[in-house]
C-alpha cells in the first residue's frame, strides 16, 4: 500500500514540473520578444546581453525555438531572426485585428438595428472561431463566447466558409465532418448540410434552424478581403420562435449589408452575393 507521503512527493514533483514548463514558456517568449525588437538579424551574444541570460542558456532556448520554426539562423552569417512560424503567427494576428477593428462599428450598428445577438468569426485551425460578440439586450441561450470554435457543416459561420471558400483547410474540415456524420449514422444531417451549402452559395447568406443549438436560429454572411477571399463571417442569431431567418427577410438583408460594408473596408471591390 502506498504511504500518504508518497502521494505528497508525487504531487510536489508534478507541481514542480508544471512550474518549470511555465517558466520555460515565459523565458522563450521573452527571448522572442527581444528578437523581434532587435532588428532583422541578431548575434547570440547580443541576444544574451539583451535578455540577461548566459550565452549557453540563450543558445539552448534558441535551438528549441528553431526546432518549432519560431526562430531561424542565417547559414552564411550565423545570425538569428524570427522564423517562418513566428511570421505566420504575426501575419495571422494582424489580419484578425484588421477585420475585428474594421467590423466593430458595423457589428454594433447591426445588433442595434435588428436587436439580435451578433458575432464575427474568422477561420482558425479547427474551424471558424468567434473573435467578436455583440450580445443583444434580449438574452439567447447559446454556449458561445470569444474563442469558441464552430463546426463547418452545421453552423451559420461554418456554412459560409463551406459555400464561399476554396481553402484546403476548409475542404479538409468539411471532409472530416462528413465522415463523422456518416460514421454516426447521420446521413440525413449530411444531406441537409450539403443542401444548406448550395442554398447559401445561391442566396448569399447561410441559414441554420436549430441545427447547432436547439431553439436557436442563425443567419451568416461572408466578409471578403481585397483578393476576394473569405476573411470572416458575420452572424446574427436569436430564438427560433421570433427570429426571422427567411433569406429574403429584413434580418437577412441587414446581415448581408453589414458584411458588405466590412468587405468594402477590407478593400473588396467585387460583387457581394445577395447585394444588388
Amino acid at each position: 500500500m502506498s504511504h500518504p507521503d508518497d502521494f505528497e512527493e508525487q504531487d510536489e514533483k508534478s507541481g514542480q514540473d508544471r512550474r518549470q514548463k511555465v517558466q520555460s514558456v515565459e523565458v522563450g517568449m521573452r527571448l522572442l520578444t527581444k528578437l523581434s525588437r532587435l532588428g532583422a538579424t541578431v548575434s547570440l551574444s547580443k541576444i544574451a546581453q539583451e535578455t540577461g541570460m548566459p550565452a549557453s542558456k540563450a543558445h539552448r532556448y534558441i535551438r528549441a525555438l528553431m526546432e518549432t520554426g519560431l526562430v531561424s539562423q542565417d547559414v552564411d552569417t550565423g545570425l538569428y531572426r524570427l522564423g517562418p512560424e513566428a511570421l505566420a503567427i504575426g501575419f495571422a494576428a494582424m489580419s484578425y485585428m484588421d477585420i475585428v477593428a474594421l467590423a466593430a462599428k458595423s457589428m454594433i450598428s447591426l445588433r442595434d438595428a435588428i436587436n439580435e445577438t451578433c458575432m464575427l468569426c474568422v477561420l482558425g485551425n479547427r474551424g471558424p472561431a468567434v473573435v467578436r460578440l455583440e450580445p443583444a439586450p434580449r438574452s439567447v441561450a447559446i454556449n458561445v463566447r470569444i474563442g469558441s470554435v464552430l463546426p463547418i457543416m452545421v453552423s451559420a459561420a461554418g456554412l459560409v466558409y463551406a459555400a464561399f471558400s476554396d481553402e484546403r483547410q476548409v475542404q479538409a474540415l468539411m471532409e472530416q465532418e462528413r465522415e463523422e456524420m456518416l460514421r454516426f449514422g447521420r446521413a440525413d444531417m449530411l444531406k441537409q448540410a450539403e443542401q444548406s451549402i448550395l442554398d447559401a452559395r445561391q442566396r448569399g447568406i447561410a441559414i441554420v434552424l436549430s441545427t447547432l443549438t436547439p431553439g436557436v436560429s442563425a443567419l451568416g454572411a461572408p466578409v471578403f478581403d481585397h483578393q476576394g477571399h473569405v476573411a470572416g463571417t458575420i452572424v446574427a442569431l436569436g430564438p427560433e420562435a421570433v427570429f426571422d431567418a427567411s433569406p429574403d427577410g429584413a434580418l437577412a438583408a441587414e446581415v448581408m449589408r453589414a458584411a458588405h460594408d466590412v468587405s468594402r473596408g477590407l478593400g473588396y471591390a467585387g460583387k457581394t452575393p445577395g447585394i444588388s
